[in-house]
């Protein structure tokens, strides 16, 4: 159905300029809530130091600091080097590094407007489909971190958008500034190529190799990174290229494909959507179409996945029967997060360690294509009605899980994720108030050195503990805090209290508690009279 045209007003702005307000006020909100969060992760890591390091150096857009994570780990830099110029212009300080994710988070939702509008035909399905993704754990977690991700979904959303209305070639440039924002950009060529070539592009050879524009950014990158740091591709993931097994991809798709269809109460969009694309359009819903509808509540998250990968295999042949073929816009949005859950399965093959490149936040340049395609599809098949009420249950359940509990490897998928800095910067006011020094697991000194990543108000003196590292120097007091609800930091507590210095005694001080994440302080002090207990 085509979009009506944007002629009504209220208040003389037209719908698509109120639903840019809501946009922008939800932007605002997420900005004014979280320009303080400290930052922790690869936030912390690689794209802090190189965002640094290039704002140190004279602006050079290919980071190649001698430190670790001062090469941007051989990805796109375009990202950090904004990064770096709002730094030389507003300070390395906390809100200016939430400032540019926030900004591409306005663009995201407005792109997913933009996009859900068109592909259904309804205005109301493009404001679902950005709200569903403003509420969606994963992006609301990324939308004010200091990474490159709700700038690729921002890009992708828009690319997509662009080449479903038609304008091919300006689809094209945004898709190469998603490459430049992350690697998973490029699955936009795949899904633009095969689209083209089922609409008859074969016939245009032009068109088709202008499609392969946007990887050349990879090409240009790599060369780059050749010439100033002496490598194509970061080596540190990389191994030589083997065949993990296909019990091994066979659960990587399992664990991105089940995620993004799925996951976060996304299964209500598809379960809604396949009950209806088999009643069809203008019927009522069969006792079928209703089993389908409610089966996905009362299966566990891996009979649910099987359950709804069954269903979209039938559905998808009963599409295929009536040899309706989807239009380009239709057909990328389903092609794109296709080609990313391949893309992340196959890079399995290449990691030095397979167990590696596990992170839901991975996924997400397929994210918006998944909740606007869901979106659109019902409001293809159903009225208004049904899609109000599907789609405002997902945006409150899909809210709803950001406050679930997340495993300790996915603590950044959700704002459950937010607990573990804040606790961190609870313990650095202790250890500030009660310790000479601070021991600390390796991975928190740069947050306790730089007041810039807003753990503490000014350095505090720390020293990294791994097991079999020097030991505390007698006759100096330390204030120690280890994450004990970590499986890795855990066993540092015993290690560090095995090398106590004769003549020194460990306690027990404080406990610092917020959701799943623990933290312990310990007292290291020159002839306590007691031991550690707890």
């Amino acid at each position: 159905m085509p979009l009506s045209r944007n002629s009504e007003r209220i208040l003389g702005i037209t719908l698509d300029g109120w639903a840019g307000v809501l946009m922008l006020a939800l932007t605002v909100t997420i900005f004014l809530i979280f320009s303080d969060q400290p930052l922790m992760g690869d936030a912390s890591n690689y794209s802090y130091r190189s965002a640094r390091w290039m704002a140190e150096h004279g602006l050079s857009f290919i980071p190649s600091g001698e430190g670790r994570g001062e090469q941007a780990m051989g990805h796109p830099t375009l990202f950090y080097w904004l990064w770096a110029v709002a730094m030389r212009l507003l300070g390395d300080q906390l809100w200016v590094a939430h400032l540019l994710p926030c900004i591409a988070t306005f663009l995201a939702l407005l792109g997913c407007y933009k996009l859900g509008s068109h592909l259904g035909g309804d205005r109301l399905a493009g404001l679902l489909a950005s709200l569903g993704l403003a509420a969606s754990p994963v992006f609301l977690m990324q939308s004010f971190r200091p990474l490159p991700d709700s700038a690729l979904v921002a890009a992708v959303a828009w690319s997509v958008y662009l080449y479903a209305d038609g304008r091919f070639y300006a689809a094209l440039l945004v898709a190469a500034v998603a490459v430049c924002m992350r690697e998973q950009g490029l699955m936009l060529v795949p899904a633009y190529l095969v689209a083209e070539t089922a609409h008859g592009g074969w016939r245009r050879p032009c068109r088709l190799l202008a499609v392969l524009a946007p990887a050349l950014v990879i090409v240009l990158n790599g060369l780059a990174f050749l010439a100033v740091n002496g490598y194509f591709f970061f080596g540190r993931h990389m191994g030589a290229p083997s065949f993990p097994g296909l019990h091994l991809l066979l659960g990587r798709l399992r664990h991105f494909g089940g995620y993004l269809l799925a996951g976060d109460f996304r299964w209500i969009l598809a379960s809604t959507c396949l009950a209806l694309l088999l009643a069809g359009k203008g019927r009522k819903l069969s006792p079928l179409s209703l089993l389908i509808l409610l089966a996905p509540a009362l299966l566990r998250p891996p009979q649910r996945l099987a359950y709804l990968a069954v269903c979209g295999l039938a559905i998808g042949w009963i599409l295929l029967r009536r040899k309706a073929l989807p239009s380009r816009g239709w057909l990328a949005s389903i092609l794109v997060p296709l080609f990313v859950l391949t893309f992340l399965v196959l890079i399995s093959c290449f990691n030095a360690d397979p167990r590696q490149q596990t992170l839901f936040r991975y996924s997400i340049a397929a994210l918006p294509l998944v909740i606007t395609g869901f979106v659109a599809a019902i409001r293809k098949v159903s009225d208004r009605s049904v899609l109000a009420v599907s789609g405002l249950l997902f945006v409150l359940a899909t809210l709803y899980a950001n406050g679930m509990p997340t495993s300790r490897t996915q603590a950044y998928s959700s704002l459950n994720g937010t607990r573990l800095p804040l606790l961190v910067e609870r313990a650095g006011k202790w250890a500030a108030e009660r310790g000479d020094s601070v021991i600390c697991a390796p991975y928190w000194v740069g947050h306790l050195r730089n007041p810039a990543l807003g753990c503490v108000q000014r350095p505090l003196p720390t020293r990294g503990y791994r097991p079999g590292g020097s030991p505390p120097q007698p006759g100096v007091s330390y204030a120690a805090f280890i994450e004990t609800s970590h499986p890795v930091e855990s066993g540092l507590l015993d290690s560090l209290l095995a090398v106590v210095p004769e003549g020194s005694k460990a306690r027990l001080d404080s406990v610092f508690r917020s959701g799943q994440f623990r933290l312990q302080g310990i007292l290291i002090r020159p002839g306590e009279p007691e031991g550690y207990s707890e």
